[in-house]
């Protein structure tokens, strides 16, 4: 990518993990979802340490997460590049 004609590796990964939530749950899982990363930014330092190993992979899931689930969560990362 160049941005005003000089190399530079700009942009940003969105990472979003989709999930199917059993019916009459998405309040009780929204909670728990914002209840669950309430702490990740000041206890996981970079992607992996949030993410584990497989981040590229596999979605970030917490004890008790399939109780609200059909299925299970997917991982999709979109690329974002700035406009030209």
């Amino acid at each position: 990518m160049h941005v005003l004609d000089e190399p530079y590796a700009v942009g940003v990964i969105v990472r979003m993990s989709e999930a199917s939530v059993r019916p009459g749950m998405l309040s009780a899982f929204r909670a728990a979802v914002l209840d669950e990363v309430r702490t990740y930014p000041s206890v996981h330092a970079g992607l992996e340490r949030f993410a584990g190993p497989d981040w590229r992979n596999a979605p970030v899931t917490f004890d008790g997460e399939d109780d609200y689930l059909l299925e299970p969560l997917r991982v999709r990362h979109v690329i974002a590049e700035p406009a030209r």
